[in-house]
Protein backbone atom coordinates (compact mmCIF):
# COMPACT_ATOMS: atom_id res chain seq x y z
CA UNK A 1 0.00 0.00 0.00
CA UNK A 2 1.53 3.28 -1.08
CA UNK A 3 1.27 6.21 1.29
CA UNK A 4 1.78 9.86 0.64
CA UNK A 5 3.42 12.23 3.07
CA UNK A 6 1.12 15.08 3.97
CA UNK A 7 1.34 18.05 6.29
CA UNK A 8 -2.41 18.48 6.69
CA UNK A 9 -3.83 17.83 10.14
CA UNK A 10 -5.54 14.45 10.00
CA UNK A 11 -8.49 13.79 12.26
CA UNK A 12 -10.62 10.75 12.86
CA UNK A 13 -13.95 10.65 14.66
CA UNK A 14 -14.15 8.06 17.42
CA UNK A 15 -17.05 6.80 19.49
CA UNK A 16 -16.74 5.58 23.06
CA UNK A 17 -17.77 2.00 23.74
CA UNK A 18 -18.53 -0.09 26.80
CA UNK A 19 -17.17 -3.49 27.61
CA UNK A 20 -14.05 -5.31 26.55
CA UNK A 21 -13.30 -8.80 25.39
CA UNK A 22 -14.50 -11.02 22.57
CA UNK A 23 -18.25 -10.50 23.02
CA UNK A 24 -18.02 -6.71 23.22
CA UNK A 25 -15.74 -6.59 20.17
CA UNK A 26 -18.10 -8.91 18.28
CA UNK A 27 -21.06 -6.63 19.04
CA UNK A 28 -19.06 -3.59 17.94
CA UNK A 29 -18.20 -5.25 14.61
CA UNK A 30 -21.82 -6.37 14.10
CA UNK A 31 -22.85 -2.73 14.54
CA UNK A 32 -20.53 -1.82 11.64
CA UNK A 33 -17.60 -0.35 13.56
CA UNK A 34 -13.98 -1.32 14.22
CA UNK A 35 -13.09 -1.76 17.91
CA UNK A 36 -9.97 0.12 18.99
CA UNK A 37 -8.03 1.12 22.10
CA UNK A 38 -6.42 4.50 22.80
CA UNK A 39 -3.38 4.37 25.07
CA UNK A 40 -0.18 6.26 25.69
CA UNK A 41 2.30 7.51 28.26
CA UNK A 42 0.01 10.31 29.49
CA UNK A 43 -3.15 8.19 29.60
CA UNK A 44 -3.59 6.42 32.94
CA UNK A 45 -6.26 3.95 31.78
CA UNK A 46 -6.81 2.63 28.27
CA UNK A 47 -9.84 4.12 26.51
CA UNK A 48 -12.07 1.75 24.53
CA UNK A 49 -13.41 3.33 21.33
CA UNK A 50 -14.90 2.36 17.98
CA UNK A 51 -14.24 3.82 14.54
CA UNK A 52 -16.13 3.75 11.26
CA UNK A 53 -14.24 1.39 8.90
CA UNK A 54 -14.29 3.70 5.87
CA UNK A 55 -12.92 6.62 7.88
CA UNK A 56 -10.22 4.43 9.42
CA UNK A 57 -9.02 3.16 6.03
CA UNK A 58 -9.08 6.64 4.49
CA UNK A 59 -7.11 8.17 7.37
CA UNK A 60 -4.64 5.28 7.48
CA UNK A 61 -3.91 5.69 3.78
CA UNK A 62 -3.14 9.37 4.28
CA UNK A 63 -1.19 9.05 7.55
CA UNK A 64 0.65 5.82 6.88
CA UNK A 65 2.13 3.70 9.65
CA UNK A 66 3.83 6.56 11.50
CA UNK A 67 1.65 9.61 10.86
CA UNK A 68 -0.03 11.58 13.63
CA UNK A 69 -3.80 11.60 13.79
CA UNK A 70 -5.98 13.71 16.09
CA UNK A 71 -9.00 12.07 17.68
CA UNK A 72 -12.36 13.83 17.74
Amino acid sequence: MATTQTTEALQIKIHGRNGSGKNANYRTRRAGFVPAVVYGPNIKENILVSVEPSQLVSTFRKAGHTGLVSLE
